[in-house]
């Protein structure tokens, strides 16, 4: 999902990440505590709505040997990884 946050010198820049419930309605503010625009968000909402977040989007490292283990390689998204280790325990 894409969201317009403010950057680090306030102006508007794409973000990648998953809305959630808790966060649907909630407005940005600054550092003088005054509201501004709702953020834009473009896109759907996760797939399994949740009250929390599940994960921070960080990059993590993942190692792989044995059967299966040509399905981890390079960049991956996270429901890709889920994938790859769901296939190898349904099919050993």
């Amino acid at each position: 999902m894409l969201k317009v946050s403010l950057n680090s010198i306030w102006r508007e820049m794409p973000t990648r990440r998953w809305d959630t419930p808790m966060d649907r309605g909630r407005w940005a503010v600054d550092r003088r505590k005054t509201p501004i625009r709702p953020p834009l968000i473009i896109g759907k909402a996760a797939a399994i709505p949740m009250m929390i977040e599940t994960h921070a989007g960080e990059d993590v490292a993942a190692y792989a040997r044995g059967p299966g283990a040509n399905g981890i390689h390079g960049v991956m998204d996270q429901n890709e990884l889920y994938g790859v280790m769901r296939a190898v325990t349904l099919n050993p």
